[in-house]
């Protein structure tokens, strides 16, 4: 494991008054298979990490989360969490904050935990914060703090509400599909990331699909659902968690409802019916 860190003085006593400080900024690397975690007392500041080369999971509360690059994550104060690499080499940059308004700052900009495709953490950007950070001339420290306000406001990747009706259509389905297995995907979380009413979408949405966003979700997440019964080995617990439901029970009724029978016995028999026909 390689971690280039860079931190504020310890003689810090957050003056001049702001809403946000700098706390520490860096680098690390794992190897693959390397763990590092952080526990709950030594994480006094809210962290925002960006996954910038490889491929890593997080462990948050007992929940795991696989992150690719461009993918940016964050933890509050006081959150304990592991990382893994999954990859030969894994790369992530992170920005570590505090101060009075950092976790209601954080929190109102009402982000979830993990979101694809936000990009990396610009390379200028990262080295005039390592560079600074150290720095306790207070325009510095305004500074750096007005540069946080600004990467935290621009964290989830750029949405721009199209003109054309076609265009909005088409980001909602690929954002459906990109989301399938979030237990968070439903209309208000589409139409909140794409910056449009339910009404408005709902309508566009059926003039060009014929089907309503809801009934889109359900049909893709039953799609990827009978793909992965029929076409892996995977257990059923895990099918159900890449489908978007974080209870098995629920899946297993998704299912029944469906497509009549429990996805075990939907696997068992479809595959009985594809043998026998060849």
């Amino acid at each position: 494991m390689f971690n280039d860190c860079y931190s504020r003085t310890q003689e810090f006593v957050r003056e001049p008054p702001l809403p946000l400080y700098l706390y520490s900024v860096g680098e690390k690397t794992l190897n693959c298979g390397e763990i590092s975690e952080m526990g709950e007392l030594k994480n006094t500041f809210a962290e925002i990490i960006w996954c910038m080369e490889g491929v890593g999971e997080l462990t948050l509360f007992g929940e795991t989360f696989r992150i690719d690059p461009g993918d940016v994550f964050f933890y509050l104060p006081g959150e304990a969490h592991r990382h893994r690499a999954l990859s030969s080499k894994w790369v992530t940059r992170w920005v570590c904050f505090d101060g009075p308004l950092a976790e209601a700052y954080l929190l109102a900009c009402r982000y979830p935990r993990h979101q694809q495709n936000c990009g990396k953490l610009d390379n200028a950007l990262f080295e005039d914060l390592k560079i600074s950070i150290a720095d306790t001339d207070w325009g510095q420290i305004r500074r750096l703090s007005g540069i946080l306000c600004q990467i935290l406001t621009n964290l989830s990747p750029a949405q721009v509400i199209p003109q054309h009706s076609t265009l909005l259509v088409k980001q909602c389905m690929e954002l459906i599909r990109s989301q399938l297995s979030n237990r968070d995907l439903d209309l208000n979380m589409v139409c909140d990331t794409l910056g449009v009413t339910r009404s408005t979408l709902t309508r566009l949405f059926k003039e060009k699909v014929g089907l309503s966003p809801g009934r889109y979700i359900r049909d893709r997440r039953l799609q990827e659902a009978q793909i992965l019964l029929l076409g892996t080995n995977l257990p059923v617990s895990e099918i159900a968690e890449r489908c978007g439901f974080p209870e098995l029970t629920s899946f297993i009724r998704f299912i029944r409802e469906n497509l009549g029978c429990s996805p075990l016995a939907y696997r068992g028999k479809t595959l009985k019916e594809q043998k026998f026909k060849i």
